[in-house]
């Protein structure tokens, strides 16, 4: 059985592979969820929608959908609470 040590955070090959596999992937899919929450909120005459920019793309990508849901509760406090 082999054990691989991972010394001083350093990761290997197919650590590196997984973490840029996951990190496209959940950026593919925030502007997926992004791109078609603004459209339904569009279908429904809402007001708010999250543009696509490199923020709003890093901050699919870093923490998911949570991270697009977080960005529209935060347009709608915003909005509702003006």
């Amino acid at each position: 059985m082999e054990i691989r040590k991972y010394a001083g955070g350093a990761m290997g090959s197919e650590g590196k592979f997984r973490f840029i596999r996951s990190f496209v992937l959940r950026m593919i899919v925030g502007v997926v969820c992004i791109v078609l929450v603004n459209q339904y909120l569009n279908i429904k005459d809402i007001d708010i929608s999250v543009g696509l920019n490199p923020i709003s793309v890093g901050v699919s990508a870093v923490l998911g959908v949570p991270g697009v849901a977080l960005m529209y509760g935060i347009l709608f406090y915003q909005n509702f609470n003006s």
